[in-house]
């Protein structure tokens, strides 16, 4: 009884972590990236855990609070969040994350 409750608990609190990664930012950021590979996953914006990595603080800053606004998801396509050289438009199309420096860089 007590393992089955225990297994309960774990199944549930799993479920409630894994649909918690996936918020609705996530499939704005797809959306506005169409022609790119990248999938947009909770490292896109943090660190570990709740720490936003560069590219979540500009996000947050441009189009958290407003996913219509136009102006500020172009701004967003347009910055080189993680100063490693390509803006964040290009490593999404390259498949490489905005938010972190150390992916490989794409190609000419």
């Amino acid at each position: 009884m007590k393992a089955s409750l225990l297994f309960s608990a774990v199944v549930l609190t799993t479920s409630a972590s894994v649909s918690y990664a996936k918020p609705d930012f996530l499939e704005a950021i797809k959306a506005q990236y169409p022609e790119a590979v990248f999938t947009a996953r909770c490292q896109t914006c943090h660190r570990v855990g709740a720490l936003l990595n560069p590219f979540g603080k500009d996000f947050q800053t441009l189009v958290k609070n407003d996913l219509s606004d136009q102006q500020g998801w172009e701004s967003l396509k347009t910055l080189d969040s993680d100063a490693d050289g390509v803006i964040n438009y290009d490593e999404f199309v390259a498949n490489t994350n905005p938010g972190k420096a150390d992916q490989p860089q794409p190609q000419p």
